[in-house]
């Protein structure tokens, strides 16, 4: 029965913990580069998309802007916390350096995706990539002010506010453009 007393504090202390494991620097930019990865990686699949080969990859594309989906709201969960301890100068230097690259990759992403938009059109593909860019952009958003949280005020908090407001832009325009 004395074990049940201890619960309420080991679930108190795990909670601490949790915030701490977090809000880990180290976690965030492996995030970040994660998604920059499969962004950089699937707009080689899109670029290569042909009409020969739209039947094969037009699926490819779809699975993987869902996979983005799922990674980014799993990198969400895993930074979110409920009171954000902000980043050192140093560590918020570093996160908006590996922000900025996600943002020049995943705009470059979209933009071979806006171009591929007749093509994807014909064979009946603009919906589920449209549905698919439409959670990017809710998930995006929200992986983006959880960084931006852990960004102490200054000039790093405002570039990373710049960064995600220019990615916005895009994504806007490539979800006008699948609409």
């Amino acid at each position: 029965m004395r074990f049940f007393t201890f619960v309420p504090i080991a679930l108190a202390g795990l909670s601490a913990l949790s915030g701490v494991f977090a809000q880990n620097p180290q976690a965030v930019i492996t995030n970040v580069k994660a998604v920059t990865k499969i962004s950089a990686d699937l707009r080689v699949v899109v670029a290569r998309t042909t009409v020969t080969n739209v039947f094969s990859q037009a699926p490819t594309i779809v699975t993987t802007l869902q996979k983005i989906v799922s990674t980014v709201t799993s990198a969400v969960s895993s930074i979110s916390v409920s009171d954000p301890k902000p980043f050192t100068e140093e560590v918020s230097t570093e996160v908006v350096e590996v922000l900025t690259e996600f943002v020049k990759v995943h705009q470059a992403l979209l933009q071979t995706i806006i171009g591929k938009h007749g093509l994807l059109a014909r064979f009946a593909f603009a919906t589920p990539v449209r549905l698919a860019l439409v959670a990017i952009e809710k998930v995006v958003d929200s992986f983006a002010f959880a960084i931006i949280n852990l960004i102490p005020t200054g000039s790093k908090k405002s570039e990373a506010q710049r960064q995600i407001a220019s990615l916005d832009v895009t994504l806007k325009a490539s979800i006008k453009t699948y609409s």
